[in-house]
């Protein structure tokens, strides 16, 4: 049901959120954070995962003029005003997001994970989705697409079934990673979400 209304929140972002205009100063996280006294009190633009209400531990406020929000495991573009560690957002402007079905799973059990890339301009892109890394850091889903993108909203559904948590596998129950990631123009998106993966009962 969530899936289903992501694409319409995502297009109210689209065409809301102005982007970071103005005397905007565009910076890295860790920019921010090495140097936060240079830029207390004044407006700056970061862009990363949404993660608990942060990027990069910076935590993301809402300013008293802008209503809108912003989901989590979703790479994000954020300008506003920074204080002590916060950005109060007055525009959020969502660029690639992923969202499985739920946050625990078993081993070989179906995992379907959507896909929201907001592109700019029509463009072929390259679309991977991989993750959930075994002991020798090698990915146990992994699938990439060549796909035509179009201006707004591009949505893309993949299917896997989850690896067993077995020794022959070397592959434990726990959190992992899954990682969405689009390549267009020279240019790279990623994000991710974390899962937890059960041994199969």
């Amino acid at each position: 049901m969530i899936m289903k209304y992501i694409p319409i929140i995502l297009m109210f972002f689209f065409f809301a959120s102005p982007g970071c205009l103005g005397s905007s100063k565009e910076i890295t996280p860790s920019e921010l954070m090495l140097n936060p006294g240079a830029y207390d009190g004044k407006k700056v633009c970061i862009s990363g995962v949404v993660e608990d209400g942060s990027i990069s531990g910076i935590l993301i406020g809402k300013s008293g003029s802008f209503t809108g929000d912003y989901k989590n495991w979703t790479l994000t573009s954020v300008c506003g005003i920074y204080s002590t560690g916060r950005i109060d957002a007055d525009s959020i402007d969502p660029i690639l997001s992923i969202l499985t079905e739920k946050d625990t799973y078993s081993s070989n059990e179906s995992l379907k994970v959507h896909i929201d890339f907001i592109s700019q301009e029509n463009t072929q892109a390259q679309v991977k989705v991989s993750g959930i890394r075994n002991a020798f850091d090698r990915a146990l889903i992994d699938e990439t697409r060549e796909a035509s993108i179009r201006k707004g909203i591009n949505g893309f559904d993949f299917e896997f079934t989850t690896p067993s948590c077995e020794e022959c596998s070397t592959l434990t129950p726990g959190e992992y990673s899954i990682n969405a990631t689009v390549n267009t123009n020279g240019k790279t998106f990623e994000t991710y979400r974390r899962i937890t993966l059960k041994s199969e009962k």
